[in-house]
């Protein structure tokens, strides 16, 4: 394969819903730390959306103006992780501001990598340079995706990465058929919030691909551990 493999690995309610209170409630905690805890077991990597990125990880003001005329190559900037772990943030237009070049989770540091378009401007990708943050920009526009992960593979070495949504970021993923397989932990609760948003969102589009059943495992509280992979 000349990409990385791409697990898309979320937890849901009964109804398939991806937000909602139904994460707090109590036989949902167990469950929901077990979600975390195997992510490292799935991937090397990680990969999110802007959305979530900044609903989850604090944004911090940019002076932008003191980037301006800032000389920035042309290309991919690219910084390694000494241990092979890398966060990916598919950020088209450059708007997630970082606090520092890694993320944490798990105990595990991860080297931020933000995915944008050649719609960033100059002075977001002089900024993440200043910070240390690796960026790529994707010029294929029928496949970003796949080039991404194309890159993510050459440049970077990763074999396996975890997708964690949201629901946009997921559906532009299944989209492209990017996903080749679904690691979904299902939480014992029905949300039933009709406004609440799904494990992916492709704009109403039905895609043909079926993914069939690998493997179930129960786990406390009543919830169920389940992994599907794409048809080949």
């Amino acid at each position: 394969m000349d990409r990385a493999y791409v697990i898309c690995h979320m937890a849901v309610s009964l109804d398939g819903k991806i937000d909602g209170d139904f994460h707090e409630a109590e036989k949902s905690e167990k469950a929901g730390a077990y979600y975390y805890d195997v992510i490292f077991d799935l991937g090397s990597s990680m990969a999110g959306g802007r959305v979530t990125t900044r609903m989850y990880s604090p944004q911090p003001e940019v002076d932008y103006e003191k980037y301006k005329g800032v000389d920035v190559p042309e290309g991919d900037y690219i910084v390694q992780n000494a241990q092979g772990h890398y966060c990916l943030v598919y950020d088209r237009e450059g708007r997630c501001t970082w606090e520092a070049p890694v993320s944490t989770m798990n105990g595990i540091s991860m080297q931020i990598v933000e995915v944008v378009t050649k719609a960033a401007r100059k002075e977001y990708l002089a900024y993440l340079r200043d910070m240390g943050i690796s960026y790529l920009i994707t010029e294929d526009e029928e496949h970003p995706v796949r080039e991404s992960l194309e890159k993510l593979k050459r440049l970077y070495g990763v074999e396996r990465l975890v997708l964690t949504g949201g629901a946009s970021i997921n559906g532009g993923f299944l989209k492209e058929n990017m996903i080749d397989e679904f690691s979904v932990v299902v939480l014992p609760y029905v949300d039933g919030d009709k406004q609440h948003k799904a494990l992916a969102d492709t704009d109403g589009a039905f895609f043909d691909r079926a993914f069939y059943f690998a493997e179930a495992k129960p786990l406390e509280g009543g919830a169920v551990h389940m992994r599907y992979i794409r048809e080949q």
